[in-house]
């Protein structure tokens, strides 16, 4: 199926409904770290969506929570990313008995989930790197930019993040 900018908006707010259901009990104990703040700030300057960073720290926690599971191959993580998010009361549950704290959410460890969530996208509308080719990020947002207008689409929502708009 063609990529569609029409059908984007509508992921788009979905995104917005399942991020803001699986953080909203968890975010507010996040965002009480200055640290994370202005690491989310520094990404949003960067031209992050509130979408784009939302489903970076979900990545996050939900890595964070898979590695302390012991779950090491790819089909047990995806299948815990799957029924997380289909029952976002699961990340609220593992966060009350093992809370994350805001300051392991670096702006490293969350530009790698960011990175992860484009080659993802990039792979779903069938522009993602080339088996054997190497990989290099710039390039690849680039063309999401350019070519999906990956880093301008969004659709209107209440500020997720606190403080939005506070520069």
């Amino acid at each position: 199926m063609p990529w569609s900018e029409d059908e984007e908006y509508e992921r788009i707010r979905v995104r917005y409904e399942e991020y803001t259901s699986a953080l909203d009990p968890i975010l507010p104990r996040l965002l009480e770290d200055r640290g994370l703040r202005t690491v989310l700030s520094s990404l949003e300057s960067e031209g992050w969506k509130h979408w784009h960073l939302l489903a970076a720290v979900v990545s996050a926690l939900l890595n964070r929570h898979a590695r302390a599971a012991m779950l090491e191959t790819p089909e047990a993580m995806e299948e815990f990313a799957r029924s997380v998010m289909e029952e976002p009361s699961l990340l609220v549950a593992l966060e009350a008995a093992n809370q994350t704290d805001g300051r392991a959410l670096t702006q490293e460890l969350l530009h790698q989930a960011l990175q992860l969530n484009l080659l993802a996208f990039l792979g779903n509308v069938g522009a993602g790197p080339r088996p054997g080719r190497g990989y290099n990020p710039d390039t690849m947002l680039e063309l999401a930019d350019r070519r999906y207008r990956y880093r301008q689409l969004d659709v209107e929502h209440v500020c997720p993040l606190g403080g939005c708009g506070e520069k």
